[in-house]
């Protein structure tokens, strides 16, 4: 059901059947078809044209260099061996198998969730109440020692949720009261009222101490938690290099949102933007666009399905082979040379646009990187000061794959 037929390669040399590459849900494998059932002039939905259309087929607009850097890359890879470039493939999985959550650890997670939403609805008795796991715990693109954050819904008698700063300020003061009685739960405590998004940072009892931030009725973070998660469904290849560039950007010193570099989820939106429109052909669709009533607007958080089928199944369209190893080297060059100043980056339309189209007042930040949701600058937490040591981290992870031969260690990732 979840099968979309991609494209036909030509007949082999010993005369069998072409392959014809097929994507289920983010796993490529190849299925003996005969030539003529699927080449494109007996299938006219399997034409060349309505294949490259990438904007109409799957919403998103492929940066005009793309090709020329696929070429550039592949260039780059066919100077070493099969086999040195195939162990930085390996290298590359190897980190995501090693570094990424497992369901252990996911349900894991989920108890403590459990324990916490029960003390909220003790807080909050009488209205209905639900607490949403948020971010790298849900998205896909976690890490094994990542905290969990947490989204704490409070709904109104009539249904409807009020959001503000005020609104969570006031009421997460009592859910912070109860959480310092409750030692049997939590080792450490604090409420930060005075953040954009106010938060209670907390530490769970030992011996398996797990570090937890929750806010309340910020549900635009459900909403997009849920659009990333399918994300990383459509294409191992994205939580895989979203976990190799968060922790290249920790050891770089630009994901520190505190000090003026990039939050986590920013890193991701790059990594997806990439993959939507830094290579050809795209490897992530427009999932916004395809599917607007499901991620396009926002449903009862309670309708939200973390594993869902696309129906329709996704477009048919040609698959982008590219390895983990050459889409990593291409990141890292696209943007060594993003002139971040004059464009913004779009999850939502699927391209980069001026940012002269933009209100006036978000030049004060140095960079836009667009909220699929919101529309709100998930960069703004970027100072000015800190864009040289940005643009320097973009160009030296670049620079690792110039000349020597491709190692994480060159950009300070261990496997």
């Amino acid at each position: 059901q979840d099968c979309i037929v991609l494209d036909s390669s030509s007949e082999s040399s010993d005369g069998s059947d072409a392959v014809t590459e097929v994507a289920i849900l983010g796993n490529t494998v190849r299925t003996p078809e005969t030539k003529a059932a699927n080449h494109p002039a007996a299938n006219p939905s399997l034409s060349m044209a309505s294949m490259y259309s990438e904007a109409d087929l799957v919403g998103v607009t492929t940066w005009n260099g793309a090709r020329e850097e696929r070429r550039r890359v592949e260039s780059y890879r066919m100077r070493f061996s099969r086999e040195l470039f195939a162990a930085f493939d390996e290298n590359i999985w190897q980190h995501y198998k090693t570094n990424g959550q497992d369901d252990n650890i996911y349900n894991w997670k989920m108890s403590v969730r459990m324990s916490l939403l029960e003390l909220a609805q003790k807080v909050f008795s009488g209205f209905s109440v639900n607490m949403f796991a948020v971010g790298s715990t849900i998205n896909g693109c976690g890490s094994y020692n990542s905290d969990m954050d947490l989204c704490l819904v409070v709904y109104n008698r009539d249904g409807s949720i009020t959001e503000g700063q005020e609104f969570a300020k006031r009421h997460l003061n009592k859910v912070f009261n109860e959480l310092k009685r409750s030692r049997n739960i939590v080792a450490k405590c604090q409420f930060i009222r005075h953040a954009v998004v106010p938060i209670i940072k907390m530490e769970t009892v030992s011996p398996n101490s797990l570090e937890v931030d929750i806010n309340m009725n910020n549900i635009a973070g459900v909403y997009n938690s849920h659009l990333m998660h399918y994300y990383s469904r459509v294409d191992d290849r994205f939580p895989a290099l979203c976990l190799i560039i968060k922790h290249w950007a920790i050891n770089a010193e630009v994901n520190d949102s505190l000090n003026g570099t990039f939050n986590s989820y920013s890193l991701i939106l790059l990594v997806l933007h990439y993959l939507q429109c830094g290579v050809f052909p795209a490897i992530l669709p427009n999932l916004q666009y395809l599917y607007p009533n499901r991620f396009g607007k926002r449903p009862e958080l309670e309708d939200l399905n973390l594993f869902g089928e696309f129906t329709p199944p996704l477009p048919q369209r040609i698959l982008n082979e590219q390895s983990a190893g050459e889409i990593l080297i291409g990141f890292f060059q696209y943007y060594s040379r993003f002139d971040f100043t004059a464009n913004a980056i779009s999850i939502r339309k699927g391209k980069i646009f001026p940012r002269s189209q933009l209100p006036a007042e978000t030049m004060k930040a140095p960079l836009y990187i667009e909220e699929p949701f919101d529309g709100k600058n998930t960069a703004r937490c970027v100072r000015r000061e800190f864009m040289a040591t940005i643009r320097a981290a973009f160009q030296h992870g670049a620079a690792a794959f110039d000349e020597r031969a491709p190692t994480l260690s060159d950009i300070h990732v261990n496997v």
